[in-house]
């Protein structure tokens, strides 16, 4: 459950194509057209939801992505699929370019939960937490298992390993990122923590699953259990 007012279809498994080959209709597959209608018309009324589906799976997106993700929704309807492109892409904050020129986008919920997560980064790199971990441990585990790091990742996690209450690392894709926080994870580990790792898109988060061996979810999903406990 991502928090997007779009219903998902069920799977529908070859059975229920053999039925429509046969001309006899499956329960299924008329539920699932049902849901696309109704979704369909979901897009047409809201077309700032097409922007929340697509930042669930990563950041940023371009035009193209766009056109692409409202095709999905609404379908051969050009007259529509224009009327909801106009509309989503006013709606989209643009943040910058991709390598290839490209223009980026990205949604006005997601933006302010960027801003909102800058702010408390800004206040907590500010200050020191009470439990720290034993460096010694720390230097052995990155000089034995994680030997393979260049020398600026291995930099990287012992700063990150560290006693502030919010340690930050940049870096393109493809520089190493996940495979550092891998070894940070493990240094947690180690000294007997529990890691949960947060992100704001759920790729991001299965991504820190499978790349770094840590459970993960989106903030919004712990947002939402935790207030389920209040």
């Amino acid at each position: 459950d991502l928090g997007l007012p779009i219903e998902a279809t069920r799977h529908e498994g070859w059975f229920a194509h053999k039925l429509e080959r046969m001309g006899k209709t499956s329960r299924i597959i008329k539920e699932n057209e049902d849901i696309r209608q109704r979704n369909k018309e979901r897009t047409a009324l809201e077309p700032a939801t097409i922007l929340q589906e697509l930042t669930t799976k990563a950041a940023t997106f371009s035009a193209m992505d766009l056109a692409r993700s409202i095709q999905v929704r609404v379908g051969d309807d050009a007259k529509l699929s224009a009327a909801v492109y106009e509309s989503a892409i006013q709606q989209a904050i643009l943040v910058g370019s991709s390598l290839d020129g490209q223009a980026r986008y990205t949604s006005q919920d997601y933006f302010a939960k960027e801003q909102e997560a800058l702010q408390w980064a800004t206040s907590l790199s500010k200050q020191l937490s009470e439990i720290a971990l034993p460096k010694d441990k720390t230097q052995s585990l990155i000089a034995g298992t994680f030997a393979y790091l260049n020398p600026e990742q291995q930099q990287a996690v012992a700063r990150l390993c560290q006693d502030a209450k919010l340690s930050v690392m940049i870096g393109r894709a493809g520089t190493g990122k996940t495979t550092t926080i891998k070894a940070v994870v493990a240094c947690h580990k180690n000294a007997g923590f529990k890691v949960i790792g947060l992100a704001l898109s759920a790729v991001a988060a299965e991504n820190l699953k499978t790349e770094a061996h840590v459970e993960a979810e989106t903030i919004a999903f712990y947002l939402d259990k935790w207030s389920r406990l209040d």
